[in-house]
């Protein structure tokens, strides 16, 4: 009776050991959710200096005595050094757009002395610094930045004019040295290429054309006045800022919506 048992027992095991099992379904795969690429940020205040080269112009200048005017000097162009400072502010967006507004300031060292026509006066143009507030207007590529810039100039000229010899065209002495100094207001354009070194570190070149239209300059010994013909300024200067704020990416690019 017992082995009886332990036999139906063990068929009862083989047959449950022979019933196929159905398989187990595999737990749902998804699609990795992409992440968006992150950005370099170009929001942010900025301070910073430049350093370059300095081109002066002028269309040629003429002096006015007793109602009379005369040429005096034909067109001249003088190079210098540049050197100063920046602050402005960037705000970046979507997709790859910057909108700023920067000033700045330039100490030059441009200088150039000539003798008029007649041998009976000669003349000194000593420019002082130039200062501008500016527009801009980005495209990124990452840390990259191409701009273009515009707006309002400002510039300082010191005139020095000698009087060689007595001339019926001057009521000075000779020997008489006068000297002037004028503020000239104008326009600038420009372009520049800038890049993020590090997170708030960014350098520059950038180039400034800066026009000031004609300026009159009143000597009041000689009773004289000089009018040079279209002045203008170009700059080509280096450029380091530091940014605050913004810099490496920190969030991905469609946290800026």
């Amino acid at each position: 009776m017992l082995s009886a048992g332990v036999m139906a027992l063990a068929a009862s095991a083989a047959l449950a050991a022979d019933m196929s099992v159905p398989p187990v379904a595999p737990p749902p795969t998804y699609a990795p959710i992409a992440t968006p690429a992150p950005y370099y940020d170009w929001t942010g205040f900025y301070l910073g200096g430049n350093a370059g080269a300095a081109w002066v112009f002028n269309n040629g200048t003429t002096s006015t005595f007793a109602g009379t005017t005369t040429q005096e000097f034909s067109n001249r162009s003088f190079w210098g050094f540049a050197g100063g400072g920046q602050v402005g502010f960037n705000w970046f967006f979507l997709p790859s757009f910057v909108l700023g507004a920067e000033g700045d300031f330039s100490a030059l060292t441009n200088k150039s002395t000539l003798t008029d026509f007649s041998a009976t006066v000669s003349q000194t143009d000593r420019p002082q610094w130039v200062s501008t507030a500016r527009a801009r207007f980005g495209l990124t590529a990452d840390r990259w930045m191409w701009y273009g810039t515009g707006g309002v100039a400002w510039s300082e000229d010191r005139i020095t004019r000698t009087q060689l010899v007595a001339s019926a065209s001057s009521s000075a002495p000779a020997g008489t040295v006068e000297t002037v100094n004028r503020t000239n207001i104008g326009f600038a354009v420009g372009t520049g290429l800038e890049y993020a070194i590090m997170s708030h570190l960014t350098t520059r070149l950038e180039f400034l054309y800066v026009g000031l239209g004609n300026q009159t300059y009143s000597f009041p010994v000689s009773m004289t006045r000089s009018t040079a013909g279209f002045d203008s300024i170009g700059l080509v200067r280096f450029g380091l800022n530091y940014k605050f704020g913004g810099g490496d990416p920190l969030a991905p690019i469609s946290a800026r919506y």
